[in-house]
């Protein structure tokens, strides 16, 4: 949901395989790869040099947006989840990006996978085939193997998708080379609801500015509270295919408070952006659960469909005859709720708790030009 987007500026959740060895020529999408497609990547740390202190799990999430035939792009949001005691989730950087459709940190269209072999062959980059096992699947991968200093870093790929499905990265300490985290791929589905790519509301691309403020509020144990101010502007950049760039800026004032500004990708189906099709959102109904996701013990539910004020928390409607949805996401020790207004598709109201953090983040909308 946008309401965990905007309290972070981070591109690190971009980051999970790392570029590949090398550089593939324009290439489409593999099939698989479509508008609502989700990839989950566990993410295993050690520490070797330090008796195993800083260890830690987390979730990297990359869903695709949009994809950009006539380009050859993707769009993805990539969030990050840390794993907590008792498979609790706290929320991570999130980071939208835009990269080669046929081949990036994530996937490459199993077409390509020859050449690249080849390429990297020239190049003394290492390369093998053999299995990975997940779970109870068993993938018949190559293997990429770059070698910095004294690391090993290993990426896997799947022969007949193309994803990634396993990275290794290794380091030399003490004299012996020691695994220092592994990332691998937990699911590949796609989210229903979400496949097909829809142009924006004729709105979007002639408002220069949506403007939000709230309050960020830390809950202390004890039962105090402090909250600070927090402001949104999602400034317009231009059309990229089926989505709408915009530069964020996020501001909060008050003990501890983050500023900062980073660039969003928001589409007609993507649940938590500024705006939505109006004719996607016509389709549900109140009560319905959209997507359930096994991995994160996650649900994506229609919370709502009312008449009032835009605020699913205020009682008082005043004169405000419109129609608003509310989408909830929950996932273990965090909930988010994003309303959007029937008729227009815009957002007016987020809402994020996080458990782990001890946060909850709400906005409203306050006006366009």
């Amino acid at each position: 949901m946008i309401s965990t987007a905007v309290s972070t500026t981070s591109a690190e959740a971009q980051d999970v395989a790392g570029n590949l060895p090398v550089q593939m020529a324009p290439m489409p999408a593999p099939e698989w790869c479509k508008p609502g497609t989700r990839l989950v990547y566990k993410i295993s740390t050690a520490d070797p040099e330090n008796n195993g202190k800083g260890a830690g799990s987390s979730y990297s999430v990359i869903d695709v947006m949009d994809i950009d035939a006539g380009q050859n792009k993707a769009f993805l949001a990539v969030k990050m989840l840390f794993i907590g005691g008792g498979g609790t989730l706290t929320g991570g950087p999130v980071a939208f990006s835009r990269v080669e459709a046929g081949g990036n940190d994530f996937w490459l269209n199993p077409t390509g996978l020859g050449k690249a072999v080849q390429d990297a062959r020239a190049l003394n980059v290492e390369t093998g085939s053999g299995q990975v096992q997940i779970g109870n699947t068993v993938y018949q991968t190559i293997m990429f193997v770059q070698k910095a200093d004294m690391t090993r870093t290993s990426v896997s790929i799947d022969q007949a998708s193309g994803a990634v499905v396993q990275i290794l990265v290794s380091k030399m300490v003490r004299g012996q080379m020691q695994g220092i985290s592994v990332s691998q791929l937990m699911d590949r589905r796609q989210r229903p609801f979400m496949t097909q790519a829809s142009p924006p509301p004729d709105w979007a691309l002639k408002t220069q500015r949506l403007s939000y403020s709230g309050t960020k509020t830390l809950s202390i144990p004890g039962g105090m509270a402090m909250s600070n101010p927090i402001t949104v502007n999602f400034n317009l950049k231009g059309a990229v295919g089926n989505c709408v760039s915009y530069k964020v800026d996020f501001a909060e004032t008050g003990v501890g408070a983050q500023a900062g500004s980073f660039e969003l990708f928001a589409s007609a189906t993507h649940i938590g952006g500024p705006w939505l099709s109006p004719a996607f959102l016509a389709q549900f109904k109140q009560g319905q659960i959209i997507d359930q996701d096994q991995t994160l013990s996650g649900t994506t539910r229609v919370s709502s469909i009312y008449q009032g004020n835009s605020n699913p928390g205020n009682d008082n409607p005043g004169n405000d005859n419109r129609r608003f949805i509310v989408f909830t996401d929950d996932l273990p020790g965090m909930t988010g709720s994003s309303t959007y207004d029937l008729a227009t598709g815009g957002l007016m109201h987020g809402k994020s708790q996080d458990a782990g953090m001890n946060t909850t983040t709400e906005f409203s909308f306050q006006g366009s030009n």
